[in-house]
């Protein structure tokens, strides 16, 4: 379905998630791990994002839904993965020591792995920090309505599991997971990346447009109207991290000194409440 836009249709999907699943239930604990449930599910999203017949693309009436579906299942996958390790009472995630034996004990350790280890300690716990900032709060960003948080999101989501990628093996859920982060943008700003997609944007904006657009005082306010509710939404949130896991400067000692400071029944009232 890749590499042949005829075999790009709904038959095909279907016949390939249904192929996937008939070897989940026969292969054991040797599928049953959360990739193979992640792949499923994305497969099963496939089906209907997916043309009817292979000839061409297009656009259909359920795409928007479907695609929303696929954020969906994105937020569920980051925000699970970020509540499950406070649910957990794992001392070192409730410590911020998780990656203090992390990078020696997970799924094949790369070569990297080993020098991720040996960072300094404060590095470590503030990685932890990050990791509960872009799985648990970031998520909620996916359906912002604003195009620029939600760039934000896709980003921490792709530098986060490339990092992922650089220091383990976790066979194919980093990449799918990446793969499902693409609604998070839209098709202007993936053409950027394409070659000349940068060239082609400026060659269509004529000195007559840009002195429209400037001229134009209602689109200038709304644009500053959404820069700044960006900017106060991430102000929010990096304050409210740093708040809750009292993140401070060590003069004295010149590093960051986080921990900590809600309780795990707040934190459970907390989910109750949600």
């Amino acid at each position: 379905g890749v590499l042949f836009e005829r075999v790009r249709c709904t038959p095909v999907f279907f016949l390939l998630w249904l192929e996937y699943l008939s070897l989940y239930q026969i292969g054991d604990v040797f599928l049953w791990f959360q990739w193979d449930i992640l792949l499923l599910e994305t497969g099963f999203l496939a089906i209907f994002i997916a043309p009817l017949f292979g000839k061409g693309a297009g656009t259909s009436a359920h795409s928007g839904v479907s695609l929303w579906l696929v954020k969906w299942l994105l937020f569920r996958l980051m925000f699970a993965s970020g509540i499950v390790k406070l649910t957990s009472h794992c001392a070192t995630w409730w410590g911020l020591t998780a990656l203090d034996h992390h990078f020696e004990s997970q799924c094949i350790p790369t070569p990297a792995a080993w020098y991720f280890h040996h960072f300094p300690e404060w590095f470590r716990r503030i990685s932890v920090v990050a990791t509960y900032f872009i799985e648990i709060p970031v998520p909620f960003l996916f359906f912002a309505p604003l195009r620029s948080l939600r760039i934000f999101a896709f980003w921490c989501q792709i530098i986060f599991q490339f990092t992922i990628i650089v220091t383990g093996n976790y066979n194919f859920f980093n990449l799918l997971t990446c793969l499902l982060c693409i609604p998070l943008v839209d098709d202007q700003f993936l053409k950027s990346f394409l070659p000349g997609g940068k060239r082609s944007k400026e060659k269509s904006l004529s000195l007559s447009v840009l002195l429209r657009i400037i001229g134009d005082s209602a689109e200038t306010v709304h644009k500053f109207c959404r820069r700044f509710a960006a900017v106060f939404v991430l102000w929010i949130l990096f304050y409210l991290t740093g708040y809750y896991f009292n993140i401070r400067l060590n003069t004295s000692r010149a590093l960051l000194e986080t921990d900590i400071v809600f309780s795990k029944s707040q934190f459970g009232s907390a989910l109750k409440w949600w």
